[in-house]
């Protein structure tokens, strides 16, 4: 606030803290060098609020204590941790309880490694029927591709996979069993989602 009439002071009016005012006129106890602190926060001016301590211990209050009187918090880090951390506690239901168990994952299928030599393995339509018997990830598949495209067989299916996405079905000598069936079923998936009849 301004207070008014002070000579050789610009426009005869002088800046003033309400309370430096409310300390001067209330409080009694000022020592040299101290300076007025607030005990609950600067928003109360009241005189019972007020209070005379050395500038340290002011300066100590005001790095520790917020507007309202009460301590600042640490970081701004942690604090949004604990709020996380709390509505986590709130908010995290506990999973239903249900008597059935996971379905296990399926067994890797015991297929030789590519470098073995498989005999009678040498044309696509020998590695099919190799896979046929060996390979149940493989005869779901073929089956399943079967229900959909009628004309499906062991012989016609590199021709029915280029027809569908206009590519060879390229298996070299050098990919093993499962690069085999990893390369046909993919086929089979072509053929069964672009051949519907």
């Amino acid at each position: 606030m301004y207070l008014y009439g002070f000579p050789n002071v610009t426009r005869h009016r002088k800046k003033c803290y309400v309370h430096r005012l409310v300390a001067t006129h209330f409080i009694k106890d000022k020592k040299p060098g101290e300076v007025v602190h607030h005990k609950k926060g600067p928003s109360n001016n009241q005189a019972r609020n007020l209070d005379w301590v050395p500038v340290e211990e002011n300066l100590k209050a005001r790095k520790y204590l917020g507007p309202d009187g009460k301590p600042k918090q640490k970081k701004v880090k942690d604090h949004v941790q604990t709020l996380n951390a709390k509505k986590q506690k709130h908010t995290d239901k506990p999973a239903p309880k249900t008597d059935k168990a996971p379905k296990p994952l399926p067994e890797a299928e015991p297929l030789p490694d590519k470098d073995d030599y498989i005999p009678n393995t040498d044309t696509l339509q020998q590695k099919i029927k190799y896979l046929g018997k060996n390979s149940k990830e493989f005869r779901a598949a073929f089956l399943e591709a079967k229900k959909v495209v009628k004309q499906l067989k062991s012989r016609n299916l590199a021709d029915l996979h280029k027809e569908a996405t206009g590519k060879g079905l390229k298996i070299t000598d050098k990919m093993g069993p499962a690069e085999w069936k990893t390369r046909l079923i993919a086929a089979l998936y072509a053929i069964k989602t672009r051949l519907k009849t």
